[in-house]
């Protein structure tokens, strides 16, 4: 966004500079040639365009992946969603562990199997944050699990992991998919 200083009153730059500028005096502006309309960007605190604005960004629906024309995004992490009696899981390893989690409740090894369990992270009286995990269940000491299905450790990742054990005492258990062995039973060769 470039601005033009001369054209601004005082007002007008004291809720730019706050971040305090609305839409509609957003637009305002435009109009005035105080803003520059060649930039998609507003300033901090402009708000969302309404469907008059100059700035106005397309309906959502033509934007949403499975639209017409448009792809969905790659996930970040690179796993792919896997929907399982009509539970949709964020990685198939995911999937693949809750299966095994349900084959243990069925055979007596764990019970109250829940997933997605949300945990609030509160310090001096601040909700800080939550952290969610993929499977909570008691297991047959009955006593309460909290675990991960991971690929690997974010940073995010390692940081809610400290602060759930700092405020809840609750040590995340971590699981991970087996590695894959070659089909010769021979164990892979070191590359250089």
């Amino acid at each position: 966004m470039q601005l033009r200083r001369e054209l601004l009153s005082a007002e007008d730059r004291a809720a730019i500079d706050g971040g305090r500028l609305s839409a509609s005096h957003y637009r305002e502006l435009l109009v005035r040639g105080a803003l520059r309309a060649g930039t998609r960007q507003r300033p901090p605190g402009a708000g969302a365009p309404e469907a008059s604005s100059p700035v106005a960004q397309p309906p959502a629906a033509q934007k949403q992946p499975g639209a017409e024309g448009v792809k969905p995004r790659p996930s970040k992490m690179g796993n792919r969603k896997t929907t399982i009696n009509g539970q949709v899981f964020d990685s198939g390893w995911e999937a693949e562990r809750y299966l095994q989690l349900r084959a243990d409740e069925a055979s007596g090894l764990i019970t109250d199997l829940r997933t997605q369990v949300a945990f609030a992270i509160i310090i001096n009286d601040m909700h800080v944050c939550d952290y969610v995990c993929d499977f909570a269940y008691l297991d047959a000491d009955g006593e309460a699990v909290v675990e991960d299905a991971k690929g690997y450790l974010t940073p995010m990742y390692r940081l809610k992991k400290k602060l759930m054990r700092a405020v809840h005492g609750i040590e995340i258990r971590e699981s991970y998919r087996p590695k894959k062995t070659p089909r010769s039973g021979r164990p892979p060769r070191k590359r250089r």
